[in-house]
């Protein structure tokens, strides 16, 4: 009897060991492993990027089926679409058991003409991704946490359309605009737009541009090279924050870590573009 249970309890041990034994080389094997299809194929956004792909990013969503669903670059969420790229503030439904976010095309950048976008480049924190037009193009690089939504433009026309209400446009000078009445402004480098879902947009610019505005709409009167930068704002702290950043946004990022005796640190490193 003894020995019978002896021989269980090793039979046991036996069942555990196989199912959680140390990693082995030769599970690298591909004779054996199982080979598994993923249920969507590969799309055409990937671009230049080579396999292996990554698995559980937070970018995903630009490279799965047709591309278009959203990302949550945090605070904003933004979709990357054929033919423009919307962006948002998202609300939130609260209960109990969970917390739903709801996109609307708050912002929706225009970029008719181009040739079909592509992921260019990507690590831990940050994802980029470019609309190539005939003469020119369109980047937006995206990283979790930053307060902008960053367009790089070449020699390309900015064109943003709403689908709330501009109420007011305000320069940097501080001189307010009615758009239903001043269908053009003079040129400045930076916009505060008010918003009738009270919402309230910073719009940076690298150099001074002129703006063609309707209620629902903003263009730059000319083809354009920098970057236009929208951040929202709630408050004058935040709004004297984003001012003194706004020549600077993050185009990369790096993982490190350090450790040290009992203690461990991650840390991430980030690449920036400008100063500020």
């Amino acid at each position: 009897m003894k020995t019978a249970r002896i021989l269980l309890l090793l039979l046991a041990l036996a069942t555990v060991w196989a199912q959680f034994r140390p990693f082995d080389v030769e599970d690298l094997n591909p004779q054996r492993r199982r080979h598994i299809i993923h249920p969507l194929p590969l799309s055409k956004f990937w671009g230049p990027i080579k396999q292996p792909y990554p698995t559980n990013s937070w970018w995903l969503n630009l490279v799965l089926a047709n591309g278009d669903q959203s990302i949550a670059t945090y605070p904003y969420l933004m979709k990357m679409k054929t033919s423009n790229v919307c962006f948002t503030l998202p609300s939130f439904t609260e209960n109990k058991d969970y917390v739903l976010t709801t996109f609307t095309d708050e912002w929706c950048i225009y970029l008719q003409g181009n040739t079909g976008h592509k992921v260019t480049k990507y690590d831990d924190m940050t994802v980029t991704v470019k609309y190539p037009m005939a003469t020119g193009g369109v980047t937006f690089p995206m990283s979790q946490g930053s307060p902008f939504v960053v367009a790089e433009y070449e020699e390309t026309k900015p064109e943003v359309v709403t689908i709330n209400a501009i109420l007011e446009i305000t320069d940097e000078n501080g001189q307010v605009y009615d758009p239903s009445r001043h269908p053009s402004i003079p040129a400045s480098s930076k916009y505060v737009i008010k918003l009738n879902n009270a919402h309230m947009w910073v719009v940076y610019f690298d150099s001074k541009v002129t703006l063609a505005v309707t209620v629902n709409s903003i263009e730059v009167s000319s083809k354009y090279t920098g970057a236009m930068k929208f951040a929202v704002t709630s408050s004058s702290q935040m709004s004297a924050a984003l001012d003194k950043h706004r020549k600077t946004h993050v185009v990369g990022s790096d993982a490190g870590y350090s450790v040290s005796d009992v203690t461990g640190q991650v840390f991430y490193r980030w690449t920036v573009k400008g100063d500020g």
